[in-house]
């Protein structure tokens, strides 16, 4: 990977002085304000627990699971797109110095996965997003065929909805060791199947060039993942203070219940639409999407920075006039450039369509969350697909 050969000599120097753990420092610039929570009426250790992040949903997901008895430690900065940050020596020896690093994977964030083993040779607990959950590979889009999305994805997504609380209360009881779940999660043949249930063929245009894994890296943008998400936090932060672990496990379930009531909000604001597809600037919605049954165009495939082929541009045109797509998606941390082309070549207004990647320094200094920026982004879903 390009992060590995950069950070090698960073890396064999700071495991090698790296046995205790500092005092830990201020949280991180763009922290969320601790949850509202149960906490235990024991006394624990006054120190707190140090947590690197790579990047906002994870640390928004660790501050609500740790509260005050965490120091959160972003790794990329406020306002600074994740796929493009590559962190400093500085940086580096933060994540060295923490007791948990949580990163994504899966390509978001290759810096943390290229040092993940040295960092837990060296005491680190490291956990990875996407090795706890269901994750879609890119080869299952179907964006393209969105006529049939409707018919074969709907009853597959409730069906999974249904079942969540039986996974949920399962959680609970899984083992500390995240490698085996996430050998298992990642087997080939299940993911094929998964793939055939889930997705049609993913057509390929505008993929050359970007980093991400083989997996879809944007796990976050599903509420009812990143509960699981959070429910692995706890468990983790759990195991590195014992005695607090009651606490953190409340602290869990009191957000999963807010994850859940998002999730119910957005099954019924998504449920009588007349439109079911539209229009994003670049492949990052599918866990969205999957979840509340509707397709994504995309215009510039799985990089926002890739400019799509004059066809692909034409192939929107007509889909947009022909189904009386009014809308067009642009993200905050990109330029919203070609969906403003593209909205001008159909006659269409434009909308945010937050990747909750990360804050902007206004959102920061405004106290948006994840919760907030999702509700805005059901309501602008709302708009685009025309819901009752």
């Amino acid at each position: 990977m390009k992060h590995f050969f950069s950070l090698t000599l960073v890396v064999a120097l700071l495991a090698a002085c790296s046995a205790n753990n500092p005092t830990p420092t201020s949280p991180a610039a763009n922290q969320d304000p601790a949850p509202n929570a149960a906490v235990n009426d024991a006394e624990p250790s006054t120190e707190k627990i140090v947590v690197a992040t790579s990047f906002y949903p994870l640390t928004h997901l660790a501050q609500q699971v740790g509260g005050d008895l965490v120091t959160i430690q972003q790794v990329a900065k406020v306002g600074v797109d994740p796929h493009a940050f590559e962190p400093s020596p500085k940086d580096v020896q933060q994540m060295f110095e923490s007791d948990l690093l949580i990163f994504n994977g899966q390509g978001v964030d290759a810096y943390a996965a290229d040092i993940h083993e040295e960092l837990q040779d060296s005491g680190v607990r490291v956990l990875s997003a996407t090795e706890l959950v269901e994750t879609i590979a890119y080869e299952e889009g179907g964006h393209d065929d969105h006529d049939d999305h409707g018919d074969d994805h709907g009853d597959e997504e409730h069906d999974d909805h249904d079942d969540h609380e039986d996974e949920h209360d399962d959680h609970h009881d899984e083992d500390d060791d995240h490698d085996e779940h996430g050998d298992e999660h990642h087997d080939e043949d299940e993911h094929d199947d998964h793939g055939d249930e889930e997705h049609d063929e993913h057509e390929e245009d505008g993929h050359e060039g970007h980093n991400h894994g083989e997996w879809d890296p944007h796990v976050w943008l599903d509420p009812l993942r990143s509960e699981l998400i959070v429910q692995a936090i706890a468990k983790e932060l759990g195991a590195i203070r014992p005695e607090q672990a009651e606490q953190f496990q409340a602290n869990a379930d009191a957000y999963a219940a807010q994850l859940r009531s998002l999730d119910a909000d957005m099954q019924a604001g998504l449920k009588n639409c007349n439109l079911d597809a539209v229009i994003v600037s670049h492949d990052a919605y599918r866990y969205l999407a999957n979840r509340y049954n509707f397709a994504t165009l995309e215009i510039a495939g799985l990089s926002p920075n890739i400019a799509p082929s004059p066809a692909r541009l034409a192939e929107l045109t007509k889909i947009a006039e022909a189904e009386g797509i009014a809308h067009v998606f642009f993200e905050t941390q990109v330029s919203p450039a070609l969906s403003e082309t593209l909205a001008q070549e159909i006659g269409a207004s434009t909308l945010v369509l937050h990747s909750l990647e990360a804050l902007s320094e206004a959102e920061r200094q405004a106290g948006k969350t994840y919760i907030d920026l999702q509700r805005m982004n059901l309501e602008n879903l709302r708009t685009a697909l025309q819901c009752s």
